[in-house]
């Protein structure tokens, strides 16, 4: 059935109604951008004059230049993106170099000194000399290079460049008060991160919490129980980093092991770096051992609980490898992680009441960096330079009191530092 005449004119006169239509926005747009641009044109060399306002050349220039600066800046981003290459590590701890035969005998012969057990990796101008494996950590692995220990209070280092990335992050600062994040603390106010970092800010723990089931109750009993004591010369007090673990996983909404991986292990490629759980223990985890009444090392290694972990937020509840370590040292002082500026801003130590030489997980000691940690057995020990281009990473796992493990790392380290090539 074909439609009627009236029909066909009705949609013929709509179509010449639309085309009108269309015709008359097309001139109205016309009338409108002239008008702009003719007061744009006129007014503005006025305008500049009398408000100084940018000339209009460089006005359009602005912008143009904004425009492109923000394409070329997406391109560039885009491009780094998709061709990024993975990690790769300044020193190669798989290969001991030749060239250091001489020095390797050297510190062989110190070594058999102190009659130590675990891993010790020794590094000269980022070249390995010496890896290997001593004492009860040799009888459970001749494998140094996958060899893990639990760090100790070397985590303290790790701890500090979480912080260190968040203030690189603009989510915190050096200046920052712990009121901020608790303010129940007592002189939280006049606490502040940087403090913290060097523990010189007069927090002090008595006594840890005993069979914490959670993390969650471990913080709610230190944020109950830290105590402020003003002193007149420095004090050790890892209560300082409990808490920065604690305010990590406040700023980055996240947890400190899931913020680790994030920012450090994932980025670094580290294989043998990672968290203690009592139900799912690293294969490649040394045994601790104790010492009985008369000095002799127990044939039943050490036994801990998770609990005993729980505490050690921050602090010491991770285990790791020498190689794994000393990437992640030279990584920092490389700026891989963070910014160089603010790593140094971070080690740089203010003025205060009293001396110290902590800052950020490590001590200073004669222009060169040296940390130090204890637990359930496992005794760390490490020492570098300021680039950590020549180091001493000793990870022991039988402690003993008169302090020979810290200082054969440190006797490793002078030797190693004074060695020339051709000595």
């Amino acid at each position: 059935m074909e439609p009627s005449k009236a029909t066909v004119n009705y949609f013929r006169k709509k179509l010449r109604q639309q085309k009108r239509r269309k015709v008359l926005m097309f001139f109205i747009g016309l009338l409108i951008g002239g008008g702009i641009a003719f007061n744009i044109y006129y007014w503005y060399p006025l305008l500049q004059k009398e408000f100084n306002f940018p000339e209009i050349s460089q006005f359009r220039k602005n912008i143009v230049e904004a425009e492109t600066t923000t394409t070329s800046s997406t391109t560039e981003t885009s491009t780094q993106v998709s061709e990024e290459e993975p990690f790769k590590p300044r020193t190669d701890v798989s290969k001991v170099n030749p060239k250091y035969a001489s020095l390797n005998q050297e510190l062989e012969q110190t070594i058999s000194g102190y009659n130590p057990s675990g891993t010790i990796l020794v590094v000269k101008d980022n070249q390995v000399v010496l890896n290997n494996n001593y004492g009860k950590a040799l009888e459970s692995s001749n494998d140094p290079i996958n060899s893990t220990y639990m760090i100790a209070s070397v985590q303290k280092f790790i701890t500090s460049i979480l912080v260190m990335n968040l203030i690189d992050e603009g989510k915190l600062s050096l200046e920052i008060p712990l009121s901020n994040f608790y303010s129940n603390i007592p002189n939280s106010e006049n606490i502040t991160i940087d403090q913290m970092l060097s523990m010189t800010s007069g927090l002090f723990l008595e006594n840890k919490l005993k069979n914490s089931q959670s993390k969650e109750e471990s913080i709610n009993y230190v944020v109950n129980n830290v105590t402020y004591q003003p002193t007149d010369k420095w004090r050790y007090s890892d209560v300082n980093f409990f808490l920065l673990g604690v305010i990590i996983e406040k700023i980055s909404q996240t947890t400190y092991e899931d913020y680790f991986d994030q920012v450090i292990k994932v980025p670094l490629g580290l294989k043998n770096t990672g968290f203690y759980q009592a139900n799912n223990i690293n294969p490649n985890l040394i045994p601790s051992y104790g010492l009985n009444e008369s000095g002799e090392v127990n044939q039943k290694p050490n036994t801990f609980s998770e609990s005993a972990v729980i505490n050690e937020l921050g602090t010491g509840n991770m285990y790791i490898t020498t190689g794994d370590l000393l990437v992640m040292a030279q990584a920092v002082f490389d700026g891989k992680i963070v910014s160089r500026d603010v790593v140094e801003m971070t080690y740089a130590k203010k003025e205060y009441t009293y001396p110290y030489n902590y800052k950020a997980g490590l001590y200073d000691e004669n222009g060169h960096y040296y940390g130090h940690g204890i637990f359930r057995g496992y005794e760390p020990s490490i020492a570098f330079n300021k680039d950590a281009s020549s180091a001493v990473i000793f990870l022991g796992n039988i402690y003993y009191k008169d302090g020979s493990n810290s200082g054969l790392a440190k006797k490793l380290f002078e030797q190693t530092s004074q060695y020339r090539v051709g000595n």
